[in-house]
């Protein structure tokens, strides 16, 4: 009987730990780890004080750091040269589905926009390295499980 252990198989779980306080109004303090504290609230015109972005404009800046973090380590992996990223996305979500409208999901519906790397790959060599950062990315797996439609094109700059 063989007894070694696969090491893809063997779970490698890692606890993330954030706290959050409400401030009042819509606006909420988030501590992560020993950062400084984060703020959310939204704009006037969705009953906050616009003292901070709100929680879906850091969903997308979440999406943005892990990428850069699998380009990164995907890039590494493939001897991928490149020296700069840049991204331009926007998300649209219907107002509905927060204000309770049955039917109408609360969350964005599309995420769209480009993403420029600057690199002296290929066109090919960069869309591999694309969709393998798209397939590991724990924030665009997790909105691409959720249905968010994605059209962000990755270009050459």
């Amino acid at each position: 009987m063989n007894m070694s252990t696969n090491v893809a198989s063997s779970p490698k779980k890692v606890k993330i730990p954030v706290r959050g306080k409400w401030t009042g109004g819509v606006q909420t303090e988030v501590n992560i780890r020993n950062f400084p504290t984060v703020i959310m609230d939204e704009p006037p015109d969705l009953g906050g004080n616009d003292t901070g972005p709100n929680p879906m404009e850091y969903v997308l800046g979440a999406l943005i750091g892990c990428e850069v973090v699998l380009v990164a380590v995907v890039a590494g992996e493939k001897g991928f040269e490149y020296s700069a990223l840049e991204f331009d996305l926007s998300g649209t979500l219907d107002v509905r589905g927060l204000e309770g409208v049955e039917g109408v999901r609360p969350y964005f519906d599309k995420i769209r926009g480009t993403i420029k790397v600057t690199t002296p790959e290929s066109e090919a060599d960069l869309m591999a390295l694309a969709k393998e950062v798209e397939r590991r990315c724990p924030a665009y797996a997790m909105l691409e499980a959720a249905g968010v439609e994605f059209d962000v094109k990755w270009v050459k700059a």
